[in-house]
């Protein structure tokens, strides 16, 4: 699979309905490496927006404290819930922009070109998470995921982590994430220095209008990074640094985010004590002993949309790269 810079529109990921019964990444084999550590310009490549949404990090501690909750909602019917070991910070993934402007790391280009980082955290949670499915004997699937496969206990997990979580307009954050991304992209400072980019690439023998091109070519849809993919992948890093492009990109980005968010203060300030409200559920439900919640919002035999609030709050993606993961992760 190439790692390739795609529209935002296909590449956000949006707010995730309350679907109980399924579990972490499912289509990863075993991966012998590991991806480098992100560089401290990753690390320092943050947007005004970020501050609004469930990073990955986040939802991995979402899923934590929903087999918290589960497991004791279980014990209380004299059963076990099999737990998944999970690390908020293991995935290369954990940095949410690492890839909105398309390759920036050189030792990334290097060791993958334009392929995917391989993940060994999702892939060993993969394992764990058949294991447990295929451990289940039917009482204990029933007294999870109800007879519809929608209830029983991960339902009430999820309705627990929702108790007074407001319902503001997700969509707002995914629909101004993909509009600054396209319209920084159109404006006269970044369309200048993607024509630096792509001159600075003719200097060097590549004929690519811009990082998009570069990615997304069919060449590298192969199983290993092949040389030539290795040499144009570096040749693109460093010609992004020759010309300033992520630089420049982020910061006009980051001005229409602000411009945006101070024309719907009051949007954002929802989504904001949303996403407050949310993961300070989520830290309560993971401090207690043996995650012991308090007693769930509803009952545990409500429908699934019957009580409060059913979605979580958004996660946004990179709109620089191929979503290799799913949108957040299902419960």
């Amino acid at each position: 699979m190439r790692l390739r810079m795609v529209s935002a529109a296909g590449a956000l990921l949006v707010v995730s309905v309350m679907v109980t019964g399924c579990g972490d990444r499912h289509d990863a084999g075993p991966v012998p490496q590991r991806a480098p550590r992100a560089s401290q310009e990753v690390r320092a490549l943050t947007l005004p927006l970020d501050a609004f949404a469930l990073q990955l990090p986040d939802l991995t501690r979402v899923q934590n404290a929903e087999d918290a909750l589960t497991r004791t909602c279980m014990a209380r019917q004299h059963l076990r819930w099999p737990g998944i070991h999970r690390d908020p910070h293991g995935s290369p993934d954990q940095w949410p922009n690492r890839y909105r402007y398309g390759l920036i790391e050189p030792e990334v280009a290097r060791r993958f070109g334009y392929h995917p980082l391989p993940d060994p955290e999702a892939d060993r949670r993969s394992v764990q998470y058949h294991a447990r499915q295929a451990s289940l004997s039917s009482r204990q699937r029933l007294a999870a995921y109800g007879r519809d496969g929608e209830g029983g206990c991960r339902a009430e997990a999820v309705r627990h982590l929702l108790a007074g979580v407001p319902h503001p307009d997700w969509e707002l954050l995914n629909r101004t994430s993909t509009e600054t991304y396209r319209r920084a992209g159109r404006t006269k400072a970044v369309t200048h220095a993607l024509r630096e980019w792509s001159t600075c690439m003719r200097q060097h023998g590549f004929a690519y209008a811009d990082p998009s091109a570069a990615g997304d070519d069919r060449h590298w849809n192969t199983t290993t990074p092949t040389e030539p993919e290795i040499r144009t992948a570096l040749t693109d890093v460093a010609c992004k640094h020759r010309s300033g492009l992520v630089d420049v990109w982020r910061e006009t980005e980051s001005a229409l985010q602000r411009q945006a968010v101070d024309a719907h203060p009051d949007a954002f300030h929802a989504l904001e004590r949303a996403k407050t409200r949310y993961m300070s559920n989520v830290r309560t439900a993971l401090a207690r002993p043996g995650g012991q919640p308090a007693p769930a919002p509803c009952a545990a035999a409500a429908p699934a949309g019957g009580c409060g609030v059913t979605t979580r709050p958004a996660q946004t993606s990179s709109p620089g790269r191929e979503a290799t993961r799913q949108s957040p992760p299902p419960l």
